[in-house]
């Protein structure tokens, strides 16, 4: 990895080079995005086949299906990709040149500026040559996890040539004065509003399921009608699940405007203030406000932390989320030296779930290290130093009791004795959770051989690649997350879909991102070093991949966010939402259907003292209603673990048009055909969408 180094190591490059630089580099991208397109493995990952079809077209190519392989073949004219590549490299060196023009050495400025950011498209040339030579020799699972990150590749291809000419183009920022910039504001504004908008028309489209999104409403619901803090999928009260408390927090704005919409709209917002801290922190690590705002952009568009607003199965709303930002102010607050708040925000992110404990240590073990470390060449400051490490002591030491309290303990407790629920996860190490902490302790030939394993470096690489691997170049820091990020390696739901776009690593992301500002004060401090040496080897192609500059790494993570955004995000900006072959199509969940309009017909006809037990989409609506059953084959305690629904449901109401669903006349359901005297079909003119049962009474 290349970047722009200081200034006395850009030498002048000539216009015949640079020439030659983006030749070579509009040929070599347009051969690695021919190899993505056309490949069975990396054309797949990124579109559907009906997508994938529409782009071979535009491109003037064919699109035919192999029955043998069971899979699609594509082929692309390379002509039409080196257009594309050629046409957008003249877009950018005509904006490139229209601001480099006023200054003295313009042409070599602009030489300078294309050599070095031209380069960065060889990278698709090398990947190419790269498959080749695997497949030669045979490596054909080599190969297969190659082109399983092709875009990947490309994508740091794209993201290095964008930071490229962002660094080297725009005049450096030193300034640490003022409060968020414009750009910070902008971002944090659009998220807000983009993301609370797609939350609030996935409830309005009736495509919002209610386990693990819309339950945490109904708890608020109930516990503000005396019922306790529990949801009628099970029997008990929720602490049995999870010690997940911190959407109580909303009970005061709940009790004003209950309704779910609330909870959407504040976990958007918490979600974007995220960017704050991780502005102070990047913009107080660095010294320029720039920095800072390329890196908080970069929080803002890293798609595991948008797939935390609304999940892969559009699950909308999760108190996991709520860690990130309590647990990013906590980091800042702690570097500000102000230590009762950090311990409130750090509270705060550990009520969003027991577990995240797992984080807290780690960051106890480093504070205590690194304060005690200080020590020894800060007389002055010793005093202080020592009652910052003692509090990283405490912190270690108070988390590790309280994830034992909680899992071994309190849940149990509220679960009559019976294992953790998620211990399942982690099968492979045992059936208790003793057993599974036992075993990853004592095996570590097989701790090391999943860690190692295709869906943990693909896993790992979606991680890092949106960051720009900046996280490396602060070690210490990156230490803390090792342990969260070992456990999602080993998580068997992870395994079986190696993408970050699961609820489970929501306290890893704050720590990447403080990871990122360490990065940028270590990169920072090592330019002024140089800059303030006789003896300066900046101008060495292996100094400047060590120690690239901070205002480029920042922009590199930025743009590799914005591209990870576009290839595998959840919001507009991702291919996915405008693909009609995606399960994300914008018009297949975000638009109101005569589905959606149908419902008001059902929900005026059911009394709110009723208990109802309906299909999933459906049930978001009843958790107002005196109770909200779960109508599945999914066996419940409310219903004594038995294939029916609850003895006192008074209302059935099954939707017939969601995606999941399996019954679709009311011939097909049981409860009609086991007990058709208990059970009257009511005609509520719903055009076959919704079938309404009630209860027969005497």
């Amino acid at each position: 990895m290349t970047s722009p180094s200081l200034s006395s190591s850009q030498t002048p490059t000539s216009v015949a080079w640079a020439l030659l630089v983006c030749v070579v580099g509009c040929a070599a991208l347009a051969w690695g995005l021919e190899a993505v397109v056309e490949s069975p493995v990396a054309g797949p990952s990124l579109w559907s086949s009906v997508a994938l079809k529409s782009v071979a077209e535009v491109l003037g190519g064919s699109v035919s299906f192999e029955p043998a392989s069971q899979s699609l073949l594509v082929d692309v004219p390379y002509v039409s990709l080196l257009g594309l590549t050629s046409g957008l490299s003249i877009v950018a060196v005509i904006g490139a040149w229209c601001v480099t023009r006023n200054q003295s050495s313009n042409a070599a400025s602009l030489a300078n500026t294309v050599a070095a950011a031209w380069r960065w498209w060889w990278i698709g040339g090398v990947f190419v040559v790269l498959d080749a030579l695997l497949l030669i020799a045979g490596a054909e699972t080599l190969e297969s996890l190659l082109l399983a990150n092709a875009a990947h590749v490309l994508s740091l291809a794209l993201a290095g040539w964008i930071a490229t000419l962002l660094s080297r183009l725009m005049p450096r920022d030193g300034s640490l004065a003022g409060g968020l910039p414009w750009g910070v504001w902008v971002g944090t504004l659009a998220y807000v509003v983009v993301f609370t908008a797609m939350n609030w028309q996935l409830y309005r489209t009736l495509m919002l399921p209610h386990g693990d999104s819309a339950m945490y409403e109904e708890h608020l619901w109930n516990l503000t009608h005396g019922k306790g803090f529990r949801s009628y999928l099970d029997q008990g009260l929720f602490l049995g699940e999870h010690i997940q408390v911190v959407h109580l927090l909303l009970l005061p704005l709940y009790v004003v405007w209950p309704s779910h919409l609330l909870l959407e709209l504040t976990q958007s917002v918490a979600l974007a203030a995220g960017a704050m801290p991780v502005f102070w922190m990047a913009r107080r690590a660095s010294g320029s406000a720039r920095i800072g705002c390329w890196v908080a952009l970069a929080y803002l568009l890293y798609p595991p932390m948008q797939f935390l607003d609304i999940a892969i199965d559009f699950k909308t709303f999760r108190p996991e989320a709520f860690v990130i930002p309590a647990y990013l102010f906590a980091l800042d607050q702690f570097e500000r030296r102000r230590f009762k708040t950090a311990i409130v925000c750090l509270l705060i992110g550990l009520s969003a779930k027991e577990d995240y404990a797992i984080a807290l240590a780690p960051f106890g073990v480093w504070l205590a290290a690194t304060e005690f470390w200080k020590v020894r060449g800060d007389s002055v400051a010793a005093p202080d130093h020592r009652r910052m490490g003692a509090v990283g002591v405490g912190l270690a030491i108070l988390a590790v009791a309280y994830l034992l309290f909680a899992t071994r303990v309190a849940m149990p407790y509220f679960r009559s004795g019976n294992e953790l629920h998620y211990v399942r996860y982690f099968s492979k190490f045992g059936e208790s959770f003793g057993e599974v902490v036992f075993n990853m302790l004592t095996s570590p030939m097989l701790v090391l051989s999943e860690l190692t394993s295709a869906p943990s470096i693909i896993y790992l690489l979606a991680v890092f690649v949106p960051l720009a691997f900046t996280p490396l170049w602060s070690p210490s820091r990156l230490l803390v997350a090792a342990p969260l990020l070992v456990l999602l390696c080993l998580n068997e739901v992870i395994r079986q879909d190696p993408f970050p776009r699961h609820h489970f690593q929501a306290p890893v992301i704050p720590l990447l991102f403080w990871a990122m500002t360490g990065a940028m004060a270590r990169l920072s401090s090592r330019q002024a070093s140089v800059l303030n040496s006789p003896h300066d080897n900046s101008a060495s192609l292996v100094w400047r991949i060590l120690h690239p500059a901070p205002q480029f790494m920042a922009a590199f993570a930025c743009a590799s966010g914005l591209l990870a955004s576009i290839t595998a995000g959840q919001s507009p900006l991702g291919l996915r939402f405008w693909d009609s072959g995606s399960v994300a199509y914008w018009k297949s969940n975000y638009t109101v259907t005569r589905r959606a309009e149908l419902i008001e017909r059902v929900l005026t006809e059911i009394p709110q003292s009723a208990r109802v037990a309906s299909t999933d989409f459906v049930h978001p609506r009843l958790t107002h209603y005196e109770r909200s059953y779960d109508y599945s084959h999914y066996p419940r305690a409310v219903a004594n673990y038995e294939d029916k629904v609850p003895d006192d449901t008074d209302y059935i109401v099954i939707d017939t048009g969601h995606r999941y669903s399996d019954i679709k006349e009311p011939r097909q359901i049981r409860e009609l055909q086991r007990e058709p005297k208990k059970w009257e079909l009511l005609d509520l003119q719903t055009e076959g969408v919704f079938i309404v049962l009630r209860r027969k009474r005497p």
